[in-house]
């Protein structure tokens, strides 16, 4: 996942649902991801998708380290 920051300074980034649908979803520096769901009913995530968004949320955890170092 690529990542970008907000006006905040908050970690964003997308992904892709399983239905195809570009998924917005930032990083608080809490060790979770928030995902926008605004725009949809529902979204389908599979395993792989799981796993990419657990990979993502350590990535970010790393930076927001890296930045207070």
């Amino acid at each position: 996942m690529d990542f970008k920051k907000d006006k905040e300074g908050t970690i964003c980034g997308r992904f892709l649902d399983e239905e195809g649908d570009n998924v917005k979803c930032s990083f608080n520096n809490d060790q979770c991801v928030e995902i926008d769901t605004e725009k949809y009913t529902y979204i389908t995530l599979s395993i792989s998708t799981l796993e990419v968004l657990i990979e993502s949320i350590r990535e970010a955890e790393e930076e927001y380290e890296s930045e207070q170092s």
